[in-house]
């Protein structure tokens, strides 16, 4: 079943990016009534900018978040990727997202 936003994915609406944003930012300040978060490759899977917003944030408020992924997802993204559009450096886009990711967890689960 497809989610709720997947359905403007054809239509380049901007709702395919603000609803799983709006629903990712409840799930991390919600991850305070857990003992342990398990995050699944990454946090917001179509957002390379931001300098790792979401990550930054759950790490601060959770004590105990764990990092799993199984591929080698920097290769996968052609990482590290150097950025030459001006949208992409204005909206401080991260060529090498997931490989900082990997610097802010402390714990991973690797498959």
């Amino acid at each position: 079943m497809r989610s709720e936003s997947y359905k403007y994915h054809d239509t380049e609406d901007v709702r395919f990016y603000l609803i799983p944003l709006f629903r990712r930012i409840w799930q991390v300040w919600s991850s305070r009534d857990y003992n342990t978060v398990i995050v699944r490759r990454e946090l917001l899977q179509y957002n390379d900018y931001g300098n790792l917003f979401l990550e930054r944030l759950l790490l601060k408020i959770h004590p105990n978040v764990i990092l799993d992924f199984d591929d080698d997802i920097s290769a996968a993204k052609k990482e590290p990727r150097k950025i030459t559009s001006l949208f992409g450096r204005l909206m401080l886009e991260n060529g090498s997202k997931f490989t900082d990711s990997l610097k802010l967890y402390k714990k991973f689960i690797v498959g």
